[in-house]
């Protein structure tokens, strides 16, 4: 990456913690190709491209707000990891089972009890 576009990315976060708009707007064009990148690398999950990038969107925009340039480290490194970890977290939940209702579950008579009532085994 050129040096005029690292200090343009850099102005661009500074506008834009300090409220504008048209500063957002901005950086979010200008890393939507970094965002689409990431989300292609898990282009064979469950979830479909158009999705994962509105999750890196989210994750880009979470870290504008907690980005602090006096810690050292770039926005383009921070911003990549807080994609990536939006992108981990919304395949993490649309793969849990835990919002599954129950009745649409099978559930084999013998794993039932295995499952609901373990059988406790006493030793002496």
């Amino acid at each position: 990456m050129s040096a005029t576009k690292k200090t343009d990315i850099e102005s661009l976060v500074s506008a834009a913690q300090s409220g504008s708009g048209e500063a957002i707007n901005a950086l979010v064009h200008a890393m939507r190709p970094t965002v689409e990148m990431i989300a292609m690398k898990y282009i064979h999950s469950p979830l479909e491209k158009d999705d994962l990038v509105q999750e890196g969107m989210i994750g880009l925009l979470a870290a504008l707000r907690a980005y602090q340039p006096k810690r050292g480290a770039a926005f383009r490194t921070f911003a990549g990891t807080c994609i990536e970890n939006a992108i981990q977290t919304a395949l993490r939940k649309f793969s849990r089972r835990k919002d599954v209702p129950t009745d649409n579950m099978a559930v084999q008579p013998s794993a039932r009890r295995t499952i609901f009532w373990p059988q406790r085994v006493w030793r002496a």
